[in-house]
């Protein structure tokens, strides 16, 4: 073989599996399964298992999501938390987050809270999502089971705008986001809150948090083996919290990886996650 034609061949083979290689890194799912344990927990809740969707912006996965709801039908979950930029800024396409947000909210409870993408786009996705899909905005649910409750709390991302915009940083506001929220929650109640940053961990944990579902980071965006992720939005380089769990003082925080890309258009190592987190009772 002439060294022209290998030279060809092998760059023929490097295109193909590069191609393969970035296709599947941003379209197979991958399904993260943890377990989150309290003592705090009632009884009643036990094994109750949640599913967490993040940061879409506006992705397609199959026609009309059915790739996506395939995987998620297969989980069994009792609800859904949806914690925001299902949406991109950067684009107009909202039929990717209504068609999902439709179809999850006629099979299991569904929640949702905003992220920062839902806020530069002006909120105008909120009215156009599915009746069905309960819109946390600073404030709480009380969910229960078998005459046993716990308490559900969304925030605001801490961009959108307030009467007080000038005289708060996004902390700030997210503190003020948190008090409005956790307003009329028994101190003894577990809670649980859907957060679209989870850089405000700390602020979250003050507040009395037990457990903390969030996205943004894009799981770092590149994972190289063997490390955590390079670059989050809100974090920067090296960031602390981008995918899996963490524990802040008393507080779990789960960080999905998410499902979409935004301003950088590819993951690598790091594949769209779904993640599904049953909550078991720690006996004291």
């Amino acid at each position: 073989m002439k060294r022209r034609t290998k030279i060809i061949l092998s760059s023929l083979s490097i295109l193909t599996l590069s191609g393969w290689f970035f296709y599947h890194s941003n379209n197979a799912l991958e399904v993260s399964r943890l377990t989150i344990t309290s003592e705090r927990l009632p009884k009643s809740f036990a094994g109750l298992k949640i599913l967490q969707v993040s940061d879409l912006h506006s992705k397609w996965f199959g026609e009309e999501q059915k790739k996506l709801l395939k995987a998620i039908d297969a989980e069994r979950p009792d609800l859904i938390f949806l914690t925001g930029d299902f949406v991109d800024s950067r684009r107009k396409d909202e039929a990717p987050a209504i068609s999902l947000a439709a179809s999850l909210s006629a099979k299991y409870p569904t929640y949702f809270v905003t992220g920062n993408h839902e806020v530069r786009r002006g909120l105008a996705l909120l009215p156009k999502l599915s009746q069905d899909v309960d819109i946390l905005r600073n404030e709480n649910r009380k969910l229960e089971r078998d005459g046993e409750a716990i308490a559900l709390v969304g925030i605001d991302d801490p961009t959108t705008p307030t009467e007080d915009e000038l005289l708060y940083s996004e902390r700030e506001t997210t503190d003020s986001f948190l008090a409005k929220a956790n307003a009329g929650i028994p101190p003894e109640t577990f809670r649980i809150l859907l957060a679209h940053r989870p850089e405000y961990v700390d602020a979250y944990s003050r507040s009395g948090i037990d457990l903390v579902f969030s996205g943004h980071a894009h799981g770092g965006q590149i994972r190289l083996p063997g490390m955590d992720g390079l670059f989050s939005p809100g974090q920067g380089f090296m960031p602390k919290y981008t995918a899996g769990r963490y524990t802040v003082d008393r507080t779990e925080l789960v960080v999905s990886r998410g499902l979409g890309n935004s301003l950088f258009p590819l993951r690598v190592f790091n594949q769209p996650e779904l993640v599904v987190v049953t909550l078991e009772r720690q006996d004291e």
